[in-house]
């Protein structure tokens, strides 16, 4: 390639990085300002969905085998007691819910949106070690955790966006893709899935009530062989895992208490 040519390949993969930012702001704005700017939207979660429901699925598709295990942590509420699972000692508790509290909350008890759900609807959050299920509840000092184990039942599939930059971009996407949607949608998909990617997982877009994130989610909850998402906690930078088909009644056993922000559970009783 001579210096000509490369300049010029240069200059374009800049542009289309541009391009990437500007589309995402619009985005952005969209949301914030409810200001019915639909088009921006649409345009992309229909790069999203090119990107991890066709072009490159299969870079994005991970399974969760039978057997792996996760944690499943919940703020122990000081109303609850033995019904729950929960016995305490001169006020402090000692064991954490049973099984049929530390699993997925009934509808009718989910009043706000999360990251993957939306009011009334059914999710279940896991984490894959015991500080990130910890840190993922912001508890207060004052606060117990119960943490329970949740091992997943069935080979299942789910959307893995914790592909950091540092694991190499370029082998992430091949070069047809990005020439792809360089020439469909004048962006690099390369720099756009990383503020995807940040908008997934950064706790600052709480605030538009996770707006973005479920749109997308939405398109991939409607895939019968999809049945949830890994995404990276931005507390531990380790993984988090949310299923949304019959796969987040999977029962949570063995529960321990947790002093809110310490990172491992004291020896006390636990609950089966």
């Amino acid at each position: 390639m001579d210096n000509l040519q490369k300049f010029i390949d240069d200059m374009n993969n800049w542009g289309w990085t541009v391009n990437a930012r500007i589309k995402f702001n619009k985005f952005l704005d969209a949301i914030e300002l409810e200001s019915g700017l639909v088009k921006e939207v649409q345009s992309i979660l229909s790069i999203i969905d090119d990107i991890v429901l066709d072009k490159e699925r299969g870079q994005f598709e991970t399974s969760l085998t039978a057997g792996m295990e996760f944690y499943r942590a919940r703020i122990i509420d000081p109303a609850d007691g033995e019904n729950t699972g929960i016995i305490k000692e001169n006020g402090i508790p000692i064991s954490g819910y049973d099984d049929l509290h530390s699993g997925v909350a009934p509808a009718s008890a989910i009043k706000i949106t999360g990251r993957v759900n939306h009011a009334g609807e059914q999710v279940l959050y896991l984490a894959e070690d015991i500080k990130t299920s910890c840190k993922e509840q912001k508890a207060a000092e004052n606060d117990y955790i119960s943490v329970a184990e949740c091992t997943i039942k069935n080979r299942i599939s789910v959307m893995d966006f914790t592909i950091m930059a540092s694991d190499g971009l370029d082998s992430l996407f091949s070069d047809e893709t990005v020439q792809f949607f360089a020439s469909h949608y004048s962006v690099d998909i390369r720099a756009f899935y990383i503020f995807i990617k940040d908008y997934l997982t950064s706790p600052a877009y709480a605030e538009q009530n996770y707006a973005v994130p479920l749109d997308f989610l939405d398109i991939l909850k409607n895939r019968k062989d999809i049945s949830g998402i890994k995404y990276n906690s931005s507390y531990t930078d380790k993984h988090n895992i949310a299923l949304w088909d019959e796969n987040k009644n999977n029962r949570c056993t063995n529960s321990k208490v947790v002093k809110g922000k310490q990172q491992a559970p004291p020896s006390s009783a636990g609950q089966n």
